[in-house]
């Protein structure tokens, strides 16, 4: 596979299952972030994925 192919089996989500084909049940390290986005009011903006 190209890096590609990788980057939408990632935008998919597939991603991780792909790499589970190669690595089994080994660690698969991933890199993540997160933030808490504020108005003036105080409420906060939610993310709702599936």
């Amino acid at each position: 596979m190209k890096i590609d192919d990788y980057i939408e089996l990632y935008k998919k989500g597939g991603y991780i299952k792909e790499m589970r084909k190669h690595v089994g049940h080994a660690p698969i390290m991933t890199c993540a972030c997160g933030v808490i986005i504020e108005n003036d009011k105080g409420e906060i903006l939610l993310q709702k994925r599936q």
